[in-house]
């Protein structure tokens, strides 16, 4: 693996852009990536012929495997990435060529597709606006977050229940021997009454 000459490369590029304006040279970027979403939505798309006719299956590496598996091992996407991105470039095609999918699907995510043309629609208003301006627009628009639930310490309760249970058991103890020494004693008044009834009676 041969690794690239930074100084080599640094004299290249300002050999490129020297006289170039700045405005210039970001309006060339911009351009290189509408077209590397153009090219990533064109690979979604064709991704998702390729599912939807089980043509991937000629592929005879993959026949036995699922498309998941497919996805991964051959293209390096995950299912959940290339359905997230499949969404967004067949729901919101415009709007995901120019703002990309990861931006469009994170909107979907934190506002909900009804808050979606409301946040398209501010951003339009800030034209170029900054990722910082656009993080503002979405959190503004954010659904809201269900509250925090509130932790609860297990092990403190079953502390407590074993505690309870143990003062329980000793209790239930200290009653079930009074209960039998009152038994003892009742038994004894009636064989006393009954003593005395027989001695009545003689």
């Amino acid at each position: 693996m041969t690794k690239l000459n930074k100084e080599e490369l640094l004299g290249q590029l300002k050999k490129r852009h020297d006289k170039r304006s700045v405005t210039e040279i970001e309006r060339e970027i911009d351009a290189k990536g509408l077209n590397e979403i153009k090219a990533h939505k064109n690979r979604i798309i064709i991704l998702w012929y390729l599912e939807r006719t089980n043509r991937w299956k000629e592929n005879k590496q993959y026949r036995q495997s699922t498309w998941g598996t497919y996805l991964k091992e051959r293209h390096m996407m995950l299912e959940n990435t290339y359905l997230a991105h499949l969404r967004v470039y067949i729901g919101f095609p415009n709007e995901t060529e120019q703002y990309g999918p990861e931006l469009i699907n994170k909107i979907k995510v934190k506002c909900g597709v009804e808050n979606m043309p409301t946040v398209l629609a501010e951003f339009k208003k800030l034209k170029k606006g900054t990722r910082t301006e656009q993080e503002e627009v979405i959190n503004r628009h954010a659904k809201p977050t269900a509250p925090a639930t509130k932790k609860i310490n297990y092990k403190a309760g079953y502390q407590r229940l074993l505690t309870e249970n143990a003062e329980l058991r000793a209790e239930n103890r200290e009653l079930r021997l009074g209960n039998e020494e009152k038994a003892r004693q009742i038994k004894r008044l009636k064989e006393t009454i009954e003593s005395l009834r027989q001695q009545k009676a003689a």
